[in-house]
């Protein structure tokens, strides 16, 4: 399984967790008194006054048996559970006041009025809340259930989408990038093309320049599947620094003549900018957008990656536009950074590549498989 699968499966299991979190809070504890009641961060208690229960305890008949047992609620109104309350005293796994491993408990008894009680209506009662207890307890196994089948269901989709693409395996590469030894290849890499990413679920859940400039992304990997096999694409390569951020990168086509450096952009409307300015813009009727110069942020990428893999190789900087872009006004090379559209980037990748007369790169499969390690 690769790494993107395993971030699937950990980002189904965070959801998982929080959707059994947040059904757990829409059911009442029965087996308390209907006063106490949980929520994400734990169990509080609403007093006959309607105030919450905060820094004291509360008697409480957990069992229904006659017995009040003892609990305490902090000072931000929840539970305190298999701990030591602020005055001194221990309580169990489940907020009852012990001594000696023993729950302290107290008889009460319940005063019966001597007036003729309404059976029927008692019994009526009971079934009711008995209803309810029994209800309840369902719904949450229905609910956990539910989830489980969920996680089961989406786990075996992200694997079958992960087995639907040939996906270089470089990970068992017996190669060190500062040093000259022979390179040992993977006898069963049968493609170079690598440009799926599954993409997680959270990635409903964040903000709408991620997701455009990720749309943007998905709207170039469809082209670079077709790429051909003299080059390898690694998509997301995240570089670590020293105290400092990792420096992300869209994508890398990585071949014997050298390493595409692409820096992908999703903006709407006509762009303009030249070399020499720190920002850029992207303009749809009346409305101006103000941009970081892609230009000089995909030099940086490329410095930072000719420091970091230690390589003597050919970089070639290219910044491209999705279809939501009007480029028509730019200088198309700027400063040696090819500027195109999504559609352009094959045809201009193997143009360069077949106009390029520097020595082959023998250890470029090596290369692409030391950088694929920090594909996110």
């Amino acid at each position: 399984m690769n790494c993107n699968n395993k971030n699937v499966i950990k980002s189904i299991i965070k959801i998982a967790v929080l959707v059994v979190i947040f059904c757990l809070s829409i059911f009442k504890i029965n087996a308390f008194s209907l006063m106490v009641q949980q929520d994400p961060i734990g169990i509080y208690c609403i007093k006959d006054n309607g105030m919450r229960a905060i820094n004291e305890w509360v008697e409480i008949d957990f069992e229904g048996d006659n017995y009040l047992e003892y609990y305490f609620f902090d000072l931000n109104g929840y539970l305190i559970m298999n701990g030591i309350t602020p005055d001194g005293y221990i309580v169990n796994e489940r907020g009852q006041w012990i001594q000696n491993g023993v729950v302290q408990r107290k008889y009460y008894e319940i005063n019966i009025p001597k007036q003729k009680v309404d059976k029927t209506k008692n019994e009526l009662e009971e079934k009711r809340y008995a209803k309810y207890r029994k209800d309840g307890g369902s719904n949450l196994i229905i609910v956990i259930l539910v989830v489980i089948s969920l996680l089961f269901i989406l786990a075996i989709m992200s694997t079958k989408s992960g087995s639907e693409h040939e996906h270089k395996n470089y990970d068992n590469l017996d190669y060190d990038i500062n040093s000259n030894n022979k390179t040992h290849y993977n006898k069963n890499i049968t493609t170079n093309n690598d440009t799926t990413v599954e993409r997680s679920i959270w990635w409903y859940f964040r903000s709408d320049t991620d997701k455009k400039g990720e749309e943007g992304e998905d709207q170039v990997a469809e082209y670079l599947k077709y790429i051909g096999t003299d080059f390898i694409v690694l998509r997301n390569v995240n570089l670590p620094r020293t105290n400092n951020k990792p420096v992300q990168i869209d994508y890398l086509c990585v071949s014997k003549k050298g390493i595409f450096v692409i820096e992908v952009k999703n903006w709407l409307g006509e762009i303009t900018g030249k070399y020499e300015d720190e920002t850029w813009h992207s303009q749809i009727y009346d409305i101006i957008n103000d941009q970081k110069n892609p230009i000089k942020q995909n030099e940086w990428h490329i410095d930072v990656l000719r420091r970091f893999i230690k390589q003597n190789m050919t970089y070639y900087s290219m910044v491209v536009f999705t279809d939501r872009a009007e480029i028509g006004r730019l200088d198309k090379v700027q400063n040696k950074t090819h500027i195109i559209k999504a559609n352009q980037l094959n045809s201009k990748i193997h143009s360069i590549y077949e106009d390029s007369d520097v020595k082959s790169y023998n250890n470029y499969k090596s290369v692409a498989g030391y950088l694929r390690r920090f594909i996110v």
